[in-house]
């Protein structure tokens, strides 16, 4: 979706009507085109190309569900599969009720139906469909890390605290993951090389944790914390996340501290504080790669 440099660049934001019919590209354009950069589109391939060529600009696009060469439908699909195009908001414009809900499944944000509704209709249900998108966007680049996708620590937190109030029964456990001198890596590869490493890891994580229960975040440069159902063995997860750098051959290896069980009554910051004890202790341990936290660590 369109930033808001992008946005207001020309001083209008940028939409697409995409529509077989000739008739309605044109109402739309009059009814639109006073407050917007209006792109229009006949069928549904070309439609997609447009969205491709104008993703850092676009934001709003108007969907036919009936199009030729590629449906409505299959649009939506297709750009609910593609990570750069899914926050681009769709309107789909159908006379078709029983396709809308399943528009509405697909990803669309709402519909507008034909006959068109009064021209204020249409331009508020565009405003307010961009507005939303805007304000998800806003709250999307707040609660993610720019380098790996995952969640930022703070919303890392208060998504563990969530799910402990809708789960209080859920037995957890509390991981923290560090590379073992991460800084030789960025020295002897370069900086680059050690962001996709990091790129990599945290795939790796999201993949080894997909579970609604489970969350995984970057808290600092090369740690990265998880907070999942329990688990009594991790040493799987442990050497595909250390595959990453192995096939580097390099002396640099990937610990895991585990706090299992976590006490609930303890903030889920101190939770982490016991996985991440029991992490460094094992710091320049060669022949250990996970350790599990144990009070008496807490004495050691």
């Amino acid at each position: 979706m369109a930033s808001y440099t992008d946005v207001f660049e020309n001083g209008k934001r940028q939409l697409l009507v995409a529509d077989d019919e000739f008739i309605n590209r044109e109402i739309l354009e009059n009814v639109l085109n006073d407050e917007y950069d209006v792109l229009k589109a006949e069928d549904g391939e070309m439609a997609y190309e447009m969205i491709k060529q104008n993703r850092n600009t676009l934001s709003l696009i108007l969907l036919d569900l009936m199009m030729p060469k590629l449906s409505g439908l299959e649009l939506l699909v297709r750009l609910n599969e593609d990570p750069e195009l899914k926050g681009i908001p769709v309107i789909v414009l159908t006379s078709d009720q029983d396709s809308e809900v399943d528009s509405l499944k697909k990803g669309a944000f709402d519909f507008i139906p034909k006959p068109y509704p009064q021209h204020d209709v249409i331009k508020a249900r565009v405003s307010r469909s961009i507005e939303l998108a805007e304000d998800r966007q806003i709250i999307s680049s707040t609660e993610r890390d720019e380098l790996t996708g995952l969640l930022t620590v703070e919303y890392f937190y208060r998504y563990g605290n969530q799910y402990d109030k809708f789960y209080p029964l859920a037995e957890m456990d509390a991981l923290c993951f560090d590379i073992n001198h991460f800084h030789v890596l960025n020295e002897r590869f370069g900086i680059a090389k050690g962001d996709e490493i990091l790129k990599c890891i945290a795939h790796r994580l999201e993949k080894a944790f997909p579970d609604t229960g489970s969350f995984v975040c970057r808290k600092a440069a090369d740690t990265f914390l998880v907070y999942c159902p329990h688990q009594e063995n991790y040493s799987g997860i442990v050497e595909r996340v250390s595959a990453v750098i192995e096939e580097l051959e390099t002396a640099v290896k990937v610990r895991l501290g585990v706090y299992s069980f976590c006490d609930k009554k303890l903030d889920i910051h101190s939770r982490f504080d016991r996985a991440k004890i029991a992490a460094d202790k094992i710091r320049n341990n060669y022949s250990v790669f996970i350790n599990k936290f144990d009070e008496a660590l807490i004495d050691a």
